[in-house]
């Protein structure tokens, strides 16, 4: 595993965007973290460059980092992230803000990675790493760029209406998780397209179609319970809407290719 840091002292900060620290990450499936950073007023911005990895916030959502993807997170929320193939490649951006600014917090996005957010990115890293105060003023003043840069394309922002219809029917899905309530037809119904037409979105926006997309997020939430051995099989297959342990249990080990049983910690099966 590759795992390339540069940071600064915060007290050298100037900036609306003050960035603090950026990794730049080759993980393998070895790589699984548990932070400790209780009240921390960092926010943290992670980009997905290859591969994939998951992101458990504190209220058990689980968030998937893949291929250009880009999630902004509060940092403090973070309770775990590991790697979920052979492979993650990313970069982390811890980072305060001094004036406000709204921003996406905790949703997927797919954004495209441009030559000039690479520019601004390893313009940043090369200048923080420095240590310097003028040189994290540079750092911090190319990352603010970056920052604008994805808000002024993601879709909920810069707006196009079916990147706009599959991101809502994607957050209708993490709020509705495991309910009989939540099926392909109510989703289409939630962005006011038939149920043919959402298909195509999500194939054309996720490579996946609505009912994968949601078995993804359903299937990686049991993951994590089962590795925090939080809930029996029974109780995670009601929770996520599944008619019973077995089926449960199928699909799981369809998509991870273990059952479910070999994710619980040793110690307490």
């Amino acid at each position: 595993m590759l795992d390339r840091n540069a940071s600064c002292s915060q007290s050298q900060a100037s900036w609306a965007v003050s960035v603090h620290s950026i990794w730049d990450v080759e993980a393998d499936r070895t790589y699984n973290v548990k932070p400790q950073h209780p009240n921390s007023n960092e926010m943290i911005a992670i980009r997905c460059h290859k591969g994939k990895g998951v992101v458990t916030l504190k209220n058990n959502q689980s968030l998937i980092s893949d291929s250009n993807s880009l999630l902004i997170i509060k940092k403090q929320d973070v309770v775990h992230y590991y790697c979920d193939a052979t492979l993650w490649n990313f970069q982390w951006y811890e980072f305060t803000m001094k004036q406000f600014m709204l921003l996406p917090l905790n949703r997927y996005m797919l954004l495209p990675i441009s030559k000039f957010e690479t520019l601004l990115s390893k313009e940043a890293f090369s200048n923080l790493r420095l240590g310097f105060a003028p040189q994290h003023q540079l750092a911090s003043a190319c990352f603010g760029h970056l920052l604008q840069h994805w808000l002024s394309i993601i879709p909920e922002l810069s707006i196009t209406a079916n990147q706009a219809r599959v991101n809502a029917v994607i957050e209708y899905m993490h709020e509705h998780l495991g309910q009989a309530s939540c099926t392909i037809e109510a989703m289409a119904q939630h962005v006011h397209i038939s149920t043919r037409r959402l298909h195509q979105l999500f194939i054309q926006n996720c490579n996946k179609s609505p009912k994968q997309f949601y078995d993804q997020i359903r299937l990686y939430q049991a993951k994590e319970w089962l590795l925090q051995n939080r809930f029996t099989n029974e109780h995670i297959a009601d929770e996520l809407g599944y008619s019973s342990a077995f089926h449960f249990s199928k699909a799981f080990s369809k998509m991870f290719g273990r059952s479910p049983k070999t994710f619980r910690p040793m110690d307490k099966q």
